[in-house]
């Protein structure tokens, strides 16, 4: 048995985490365009759903995502007003996943150094805060839309 054959067989190839990143923000773009082009009105759609967020039904509030997906699919239709009421975040979100697919086209080590930033702790504290205040704006705002 020569040496190369035994490294192939204790060698696991693993995805890199940028690879997985890659593919989890192009699936959501493409599922999320291919949804809002061959559903005629994709917000009603997704309003006349049988499934009700718990924490609504519970307290009639928002809760801290009620509202992300519409708003994400009115981003992604350049719905830029609507998708600030339903859900703010949703369009740094959606700009996110964007801009960080075509970092990583263009230079895939920059992109590699993102990812490893983004994880970190500051990073991680200051989404927690930005979902927060999204989710502030949507308790206090008066024409905050809510599942029906």
């Amino acid at each position: 048995m020569s040496p190369l054959s035994k490294v192939e067989k204790t060698h696991k190839p693993t995805a890199s985490p940028l690879a997985l990143l890659n593919l989890l923000g192009i699936s959501v773009l493409i599922s999320t365009w291919a949804f809002q082009r061959w559903v005629p009105n994709p917000i009603s759609f997704l309003e006349q759903l049988p499934w009700r967020c718990p924490f609504y039904e519970w307290t009639h509030l928002p809760c801290s995502t009620c509202g992300f997906t519409r708003g994400f699919v009115l981003a992604v239709q350049g719905r830029w007003d609507l998708a600030f009421q339903y859900y703010p975040f949703a369009i740094p979100a959606y700009l996110g996943i964007l801009g960080f697919l075509l970092l990583s086209i263009l230079s895939p080590s920059l992109a590699e150094r993102v990812l490893k930033f983004s994880i970190s702790l500051p990073v991680l504290v200051s989404l927690v805060i930005l979902l927060v205040l999204s989710w502030g704006y949507r308790l206090l705002s008066t024409t905050a839309m809510v599942p029906q």
